[in-house]
């Protein structure tokens, strides 16, 4: 079974006044980019991990830019 540990990255935001030409000139979200970690353990609220990115998913929410980065960690 593979869990989905949901995380962020709180210095990464996406810039509200940017239209990013590459996804439909959609504006930031000036939220964190979310980080989705996919594997067999379960975390601990606050834990720093090295991540290996795998993909990134780029995703219009209401209309502003939404950035997914999904990874998973040397041990998974």
């Amino acid at each position: 079974m593979y869990i989905a540990n949901k995380a962020s990255a709180s210095w990464i935001h996406l810039d509200p006044s940017h239209a990013n030409a590459e996804v439909e000139g959609a504006f930031g979200d000036n939220d964190p980019v979310d980080v989705v970690e996919i594997g067999e353990t379960q975390r601990k609220i606050g834990e720093v991990l090295k991540i290996k990115p795998l993909a990134a998913l780029a995703m219009i929410d209401e209309g502003e830019l939404d950035w997914k980065i999904y990874n998973t960690i040397g041990e998974d």
